[in-house]
């Protein structure tokens, strides 16, 4: 499967639009320095926008992505700086080629 090469300003793009959509907000209402919870994402939602950024990006992400990382921002800059895997957690070592 082809991973997609996402630079951290378009996964941030894709954190707002997403946040922005599930809670009903305008996108400019997202601030991404503000932690997820402020925002009142449950546990299911969170692990929903984890999975649906999991599909977009075209590979493995942690479990614990936004509790690890609790802001669009810190999630964007993790992400956009990582090349090809999640510290080590990528499709190949998930057995995926």
């Amino acid at each position: 499967m082809r991973r997609i090469a996402a630079s951290r300003s378009e996964i941030q793009s894709w954190l707002v639009k997403r946040l922005a959509e599930t809670l009903a907000l305008s996108e400019e209402d997202v601030d991404v320095s503000i932690p997820f919870d402020r925002y009142g994402l449950d546990s299911r939602t969170a692990a929903s926008l984890s999975a649906e950024l999991e599909d977009w990006l075209e590979r493995a992400l942690p479990a614990t992505l936004v509790w690890d990382y609790p802001t669009i921002a810190s999630v964007a800059d993790f992400l956009g700086a990582v090349d090809g895997s999640v510290s080590g957690v990528g499709r190949e070592s998930c057995g995926e080629p």
